[in-house]
């Protein structure tokens, strides 16, 4: 299947290509840093070297989250990603969604973009203006002037909630910064079963089917996207940047993807943790001699919770592991759309988290943070 990437260090990422578009091989420490151009007379490239482009977005998923590297969460779309070509383990990353995800639209450090902190956070400093500079181009941007179809499903959290519901202050949404179509949720968390839904420019109700998850419904709407961009001119490329929820909070699955990690993590977050050191010892992710750090002292050891403080912490962990795995099946669906379509041979994709895993549940007594 071509060239395949994968990095990671909090951030995951893949691209796949075919072997004729195929870039120069990366380091395992390379960055993501690189100043961005401005798009202004930007000609777009003959058909034969525009491959399209898929970027999918997973949210505050830890370095050990998936099977390919060293997690016993079932994630075999991503693994098959990963196992048709190389992974990498050093990827920096600014540890927080609005900058992690302006610095990977921009290509530039998120200060210099104006994005040092969380959009919701607005100062009068020129790196925390809560949103992305005018005189920053997005990839969307580049790629829309080069003649891409562009699309964006899923998180945002690049528009200050000041002007979330204001017709007037719509300057940071998604078709204002180089996407044709928009469909997902614009601040940094919403509920998977009833979500705050935008469409384009408009708020919109989210569907009220008893059976509904928001994951399933992007991925939905990603591959109409790309089946009317392809009907209406079959030789334009497209760039689809896919957003997930997962696995930022709420951790929200349907039932069965929850209900099977419940004996997976009755052994206890030390010996799952061990688990997975070993697992990425053999998969060589960290290095043969490589030894596990000191376990963090925030988090009781779990001999040291009561029963009923496990079985919460098994169920806690159960709904994230269900969230990652209902996810990557969903993003399987994807994968089998390019395939069945003909169009993965010539599609770049790459698969990232904004950052690591979340630090909210290291309190001591973590049935406080319930």
């Amino acid at each position: 299947m071509g060239n395949l990437r994968y990095l990671g260090s909090g951030l995951i990422a893949a691209c796949l290509c075919s072997s004729a578009l195929a870039a120069p091989a990366l380091r395992a420490d390379d960055t993501a840093a690189s100043g961005a151009s401005n798009p202004s007379g930007v000609k777009p490239l003959p058909a034969e070297s525009r491959p399209n482009i898929v970027y999918i977005l997973l949210d505050d998923a830890g370095f050990s989250d998936l099977g390919s590297f060293g997690s016993e969460v079932n994630t075999p779309n991503l693994d098959r990603l990963a196992a048709q070509g190389l992974r990498y383990n050093n990827f920096h990353t600014r540890a927080i969604c609005s900058p992690s995800r302006a610095a990977l639209l921009t290509g530039r450090n998120s200060h210099s973009v104006g994005m040092g902190n969380l959009t919701n956070v607005v100062t009068d400093a020129p790196g925390k203006r809560g949103e992305i500079s005018y005189d920053s181009t997005t990839v969307a941007e580049v790629l829309q002037s080069a003649g891409y179809a562009t699309f964006a499903i899923g998180k945002w959290h690049l528009a200050p909630l000041s002007g979330s519901h204001s017709p007037a202050q719509k300057s940071q949404w998604p078709l204002q910064r180089g996407f044709d179509q928009y469909y997902g949720f614009l601040g940094g968390m919403t509920d998977q079963f009833h979500p705050d839904l935008t469409q384009d420019n408009t708020a919109i109700d989210p569907p009220g089917r008893s059976d509904y998850h928001l994951t399933e419904d992007l991925v939905d709407r990603g591959i109409a996207y790309i089946k009317r961009a392809q009907a209406l001119d079959g030789k334009r490329p497209f760039f689809l940047y896919f957003a997930t929820g997962a696995a930022h909070a709420p951790h929200q699955a349907p039932r069965e993807y929850i209900e099977k990690y419940i004996p997976v993590y009755a052994k206890g977050w030390d010996a799952i943790r061990q688990q997975r050191f070993e697992r990425q010892k053999k998969l060589g992710v960290v290095p043969a001699a490589a030894v596990l750090p000191p376990r963090n002292p925030d988090v009781k050891a779990w001999r040291e919770l009561g029963s009923d403080e496990q079985k919460v912490a098994v169920r806690l962990q159960a709904a994230y592991a269900g969230f990652i795995e209902h996810t990557d099946a969903q993003i399987g669906r994807l994968l089998s759309y390019l395939e069945e379509s003909g169009l993965r041979e010539n599609t770049l994709i790459v698969v990232a988290s904004d950052n690591g895993a979340s630090p909210e549940a290291k309190s001591r007594e973590p049935t406080a943070r319930l």
